[in-house]
């Protein structure tokens, strides 16, 4: 933390909604504090190589052909 906000682990940026636009909310996710740019990011790698773990995360159902 510097000061008063968070920085974001993966880019840097420091998560002050005075300063930038959607700074109001963060995320904590497997161990870091991200940005919601960079959680986006984060997520989207996941759900490329993790999606049925993803899918199951988030309550949907998968189903087999």
């Amino acid at each position: 933390m510097n000061g008063r906000f968070p920085l974001c682990s993966q880019c840097g940026i420091e998560i002050d909604p005075a300063k930038y636009e959607d700074c109001r909310r963060y995320f904590f996710w497997r161990g870091e504090v991200l940005c919601q740019d960079c959680f986006r990011s984060s997520v989207e790698e996941y759900a490329e190589t993790n999606l049925p773990d993803l899918a199951r995360q988030l309550g949907a159902e998968i189903l087999e052909a």
